[in-house]
């Protein structure tokens, strides 16, 4: 948390940003202030800090918005040198009467000023635990035990739907304030699961062994209409991916470690967590070399890719 009147919010959910912001706003005491908001990709930086810089007349506070900034995600188009360094001068003195929030939906980390706004702990990621969002906005309501992870499988860890199917429950039965599973089934509509999950069901399905379920997900990867290289470059990512974690996890990094390391999400470290206790680093060494030499083979016509992909998992 910010220790002065200056946040960088970061996460790619504009509603979550918006409710950081009305938090932050009551906790600062600045229900009552002028609000001035700006769109960074149409506006200069200029023309806000310009706001920053002067006093307000109309109320004794001021909250400054400014949405987009994508220089923190890496694009330099019409940003101006001299004011990143004024930026940076006014981080250096905050306004005691300015509540200045800036927006972006992801960092670049190789960016130098990226790295002294977190020495300062002016940066928020808002990263959090999907189960954790269902449970702050349910909040006042009571609900059965399924729900939470009925709500998680329908909205496929999306915080921002997540919030928004919360809000629908509450305002359905805001009356007894009471959320049951049948609600959620018959209010809210299940998300075909993207090809991700499914890549990640795959390789769950095979690492236990079951070639029923793992062939069932396989056919429904080919119902995207992928075709052999495709899978086999999503079977190739996520086996990569929990090479490298299990890779950390012996050097003892933390989950939030991992996830930054990698740039993923650390909903996504937890769940490939998950397969860790099916696989060593050998094994899982192993199954990306026949990845590899599988997508060799067929690409220099020694191999047809016909059911290869399922002789794959009737092997393991």
């Amino acid at each position: 948390m910010s220790l002065n009147n200056i946040y960088i919010l970061v996460h790619p959910s504009h509603r979550m940003i918006k409710k950081k912001m009305e938090e932050i706003i009551k906790e600062k005491g600045f229900e009552e202030a002028m609000v001035n908001q700006y769109d960074l990709e149409e506006t200069s930086l200029r023309s806000l800090l310009e706001d920053v810089d002067t006093i307000s007349f109309l109320t004794p506070q001021k909250i400054v918005i400014g949405h987009h900034f994508k220089y923190l995600e890496g694009k330099e188009e019409g940003i101006e040198e001299s004011d990143i360094e004024h930026l940076m001068q006014y981080v250096e003195h905050p306004s005691d009467t300015v509540l200045l929030f800036l927006t972006a939906s992801k960092l670049d980390n190789r960016k130098k000023i990226i790295k002294k706004l977190k020495e300062k702990n002016l940066i928020d990621t808002l990263e959090e635990n999907p189960t954790d969002t269902i449970k702050k906005n349910l909040t006042g309501f009571s609900y059965e035990r399924g729900v939470i992870p009925l709500l998680l499988e329908y909205c496929k860890e999306d915080q921002e739907r997540l919030i928004g199917e919360c809000e629908k429950l509450k305002l359905y039965n805001i009356e007894e304030k009471k959320i049951t599973e049948k609600m959620v089934e018959e209010l809210i509509k299940k998300e075909p699961e993207d090809k991700d999950s499914l890549a990640f069901a795959l390789v769950r399905s095979i690492a236990e062994k079951d070639k029923k379920e793992a062939l069932k997900k396989l056919e429904e990867l080919k119902d995207y209409q992928m075709d052999f290289t495709a899978i086999l470059g999503l079977l190739e990512s996520q086996f990569r991916l929990l090479y490298q974690v299990a890779i950390l996890k012996k050097q003892t990094y933390s989950n939030e470690k991992i996830a930054k390391e990698l740039e993923i999400h650390p909903f996504r470290v937890k769940k490939t967590q998950e397969l860790l206790p099916y696989y060593s680093t050998t094994a899982i060494s192993r199954f990306l070399k026949k990845l590899e030499d599988l997508d060799y083979k067929v690409k220099s016509g020694q191999m047809e890719n016909t059911m290869l992909l399922e002789l794959l998992i009737f092997n393991q």
